[in-house]
């Protein structure tokens, strides 16, 4: 592939992954509720509405009622590249710090006797924007090699310019759960998901011809584009209480097939036939990985709960081949968790846990528009019980990202992100 062709191909990553927050797998949002936030250790859990999302058949071990629970995340992002430009002497620092204020999860469930319906309305990948005021390095790299199809001294210097995308995967889930006695039970579900990966960028340049050091002339370029898409995926669970001390969840997500496909208003950048990603109507496969999740509990003491457990994310499975998305350097993802639970009274307990990141990406999959960091992830909160059935859950999240150093086309690039999460959730049962 020629240069111009790889700089246009790594842009076009952009496209369908603008903004990934953290979790196992290269797409997988693992916080979709202030319980998991508090505690990062959730498969297993049975007293609460968000078992909807970490273990569906632990719905029906919960007590006959009604309960609706709402959260909300609010994540503070500091993405930082650090690289040096083309004819540059010294790195230059490029920083997106958009904050996402709103991400929220909603779950339901309505438990009679043995059976319990439940549904989620929640965001499980994607989930807020990147804003780069000042650009991306990639822009200049991207430049540097169409001017080069013209004459291979030039380069081109970003002088002005910006660089936004979002990403945001809404997914509706329903399903029912079965208790065949005080030990087992069951649940399958669906889900259905809406995708929009969408950015909007400009950049002026100078052209440069290298062998002078001379400007030679300028260039403008504006790129402005969405890809949507929608998929259906099961889901099934089972959970053995294996005594009062002891429960098991296991729960396993099939892939979701998601074929994106592009509107485009502006592509200054149509000419080339490495770009047809960005034509209009262009579709392109990008289907959402299958997940398997395992948890334990076990309760030490009245007062105390321990919590283990760990996803597996299966990305090579989802790779369709060369005209998809993935990068076929991509590993599969998995994470580990663990957590502790201290109830002070009835009413008040704490909790922290703890949370190892391993995405499947590595300096082969590196760029300026999508760099999979490994991560240790530690959480604590807590949760208050009002009287009349309503609970009140806070949590936070502070993710420790291992560096990243490019290859090849992005040699010399250093990537950092730095993220911390505020969860507050609210449930109310319906006795």
């Amino acid at each position: 592939m020629t240069n111009t062709g790889r700089f246009i191909l790594v842009l076009t990553m952009f496209v369908c992954n603008a903004v990934i927050l953290s979790g196992g797998s290269i797409d997988y949002l693992t916080q979709q509720s202030a319980g998991y936030v508090r505690i990062l250790s959730r498969n297993a859990v049975v007293e609460e509405a968000d078992a909807v999302n970490y273990n569906p058949a632990g719905t029906a071990m919960l007590p006959e009622g009604f309960y609706v629970q709402v959260n909300n995340h609010t994540v503070l992002k500091n993405y930082v590249i650090e690289a040096t430009p083309p004819g540059g002497q010294d790195p230059v620092e490029y920083k997106s710090t958009e904050p996402t204020y709103f991400l929220p999860a909603l779950f339901a469930v309505f438990k009679k006797q043995n059976f319990a319906v439940f549904g989620a309305f929640t965001v499980p990948a994607g989930g807020g924007m990147l804003s780069y005021d000042d650009g991306l390095y990639a822009m200049a790299l991207l430049e540097s090699g169409l001017q080069q199809s013209i004459n291979p001294n030039y380069f081109a210097r970003l002088s002005d310019g910006y660089l936004e995308g979002s990403s945001n995967y809404l997914a509706g889930t329903i399903g029912i759960s079965y208790q065949f006695n005080k030990y087992f039970s069951a649940a399958v579900g669906g889900r259905y998901i809406s995708a929009m990966n969408s950015y909007k960028g400009e950049g002026d340049f100078v052209v440069i011809d290298a062998s002078s050091q001379t400007a030679v002339g300028i260039t403008h370029r504006e790129l402005d584009a969405e890809k949507r898409a929608a998929g259906f995926g099961g889901i099934i669970g089972v959970d053995v209480a294996v005594n009062e001390q002891l429960n098991i969840g296991l729960r396993y997500e099939t892939v979701t097939p998601l074929e994106f496909q592009t509107e485009t208003r502006t592509n200054d950048w149509n000419m080339l036939p490495t770009m047809e990603s960005f034509n209009d109507g262009y579709k392109q496969r990008k289907d959402l990985p299958a997940l398997l999740g395992l948890g334990v509990s076990y309760q030490f003491i009245p007062q105390l709960k321990g919590a283990l457990g760990g996803n597996y994310y299966f990305i090579s499975q989802a790779d369709q081949g060369e005209d998809d998305y993935y990068d076929d350097d991509y590993d599969d993802g998995w994470e580990i968790q663990g957590g502790l639970e201290y109830r002070f009274t009835p009413q008040i307990l704490a909790s922290m846990g703890y949370q190892y990141t391993k995405v499947g990406g590595n300096e082969d999959t590196y760029n300026d528009f999508e760099y999979k960091l490994d991560a240790h992830v530690l959480g604590l909160g807590g949760r208050y019980s009002f009287p009349g059935g309503v609970d009140c859950t806070l949590g936070m999240i502070k993710v420790f990202y291992r560096e990243g150093e490019g290859w090849g086309t992005y040699e010399g690039a250093v990537y950092n992100k730095d993220i911390w999460m505020f969860a507050l959730g609210l449930q109310y049962k319906v006795i």
